[in-house]
């Protein structure tokens, strides 16, 4: 039982789940914890179909809401972030019902924004969207996404073998890179045309859907789960799920204009700032592949135009280390993104991090 003064803000998102929910929910339980609901709806064929079903509730991270563009990516960022937990276990979205609740004085413009938001992404990835509820209350949204896929094909946080490559579907360390540009006020210093894609980043909002679908589909894939909390909560459920080890490769890493301006403009190694805490949401998603498979998994993204970040590989053992440019290899340690939600200086957190490696 939990002490009684104990409070939501005293743990942090994962700690909560898993000391907490998990004796009301056996899904939250760490070793059965999956990014979606799967729903059971009978048989016991290897390849009978499932619901896959994600609740989530994606906070506006523009700060203030200027004019209508800004309500209109509200809808497209709720629609991206409630749908890509369904996409990172192989499926394609099918329904989205939307949780709307809005202060009584707001426009109805406004709302119409958030509506054409959420219809932008869900055309994209041919989801429709079914219905809902309002409310009157401050202006928060909760998604609601669906899709039905073969029970044999999901895929799931566990399933990594050794030798397997990890893919993530970014060029990773991007969404990172553009917040400390804000942050340091570095916009001159990276010059215009880096600033702007700093600056857009996360407008376009969509995940790969076609390229991660048809690597799914094909096999490529052992395991994976969304990286909304950043690469290193994947590495270490590799290692924990698995009991298996990760080896991540440096050298493969901070390859973009933008993260490499960056890193040298802050005085860190490129390569260091793609270990953040879930900056590349919701565009990244992380695979193990195959490693006979990987060229075709390539491959795929290649020719879907989707950008990718070969990340590392699954080992015997040793944990999650970091292969250094230097040749040597040190620890990772647990990072991710609600380690820093509880008032902590997160670009500060993540310094003292990487300042070890």
């Amino acid at each position: 039982m939990t002490p009684a003064a104990t409070t939501i803000g005293d743990l942090p998102e994962k700690e909560f789940i898993s000391s907490v929910l998990a004796r009301f929910a056996e899904t939250a339980e760490r070793d059965k914890f999956e990014d979606c609901l799967v729903i059971e709806l009978g048989g016991d064929a290897s390849d009978r179909p499932v619901v896959v079903l994600n609740v989530d509730h994606p906070s506006y991270v523009r700060g203030e809401f200027r004019d209508l563009d800004d309500y209109r990516f509200y809808g497209r960022w709720v629609a991206a972030a409630t749908c890509g937990d369904v996409i990172s276990m192989g499926v394609r979205p099918a329904g989205f019902a939307v949780d709307l609740s809005a202060p009584l004085d707001l426009e109805v413009t406004k709302v119409e924004a958030i509506y054409e938001g959420l219809r932008e992404v869900l055309d994209d990835y041919g989801a429709r969207l079914s219905g809902g509820n309002v409310d009157a209350n401050a202006l928060e949204i909760v998604g609601i996404a669906w899709g039905v896929g073969r029970h044999d094909r999901l895929i799931r946080r566990g399933g990594a073998a050794v030798g397997d490559r990890i893919l993530v579907t970014c060029d990773l360390g991007r969404g990172w890179a553009g917040h400390l540009v804000r942050r340091f006020g570095l916009r001159a210093d990276v010059g215009p045309e880096l600033a702007e894609g700093a600056d857009r980043y996360h407008d376009r909002t969509r995940a790969p859907i076609e390229a991660i679908l048809e690597c799914a589909e094909a096999g490529y894939i052992t395991s994976g789960m969304d990286l909304s909390d950043g690469p290193l909560e994947f590495c270490h459920t590799i290692a924990h799920r698995n009991g298996l080890g990760v080896v991540v490769d440096e050298s493969a890493l901070g390859t973009h204009p933008l993260v490499r301006r960056t890193a040298e403009l802050l005085d860190v190694r490129p390569g260091l700032l793609a270990l953040d805490p879930g900056y590349d949401f919701p565009y990244a998603h992380g695979y193990t592949v195959r490693s006979e498979h990987l060229d075709d998994a390539v491959a795929v993204f290649r020719r879907h135009d989707s950008a990718f970040t070969l990340l590392g590989t699954v080992v015997e053992d040793g944990g999650v280390q970091l292969a250094r440019t230097a040749g040597d290899f040190v620890g990772l340690p647990e990072f991710w993104s609600d380690q820093t939600d509880h008032g902590d200086d997160r670009v500060q957190r993540w310094r003292d991090r990487v300042s070890a490696l």
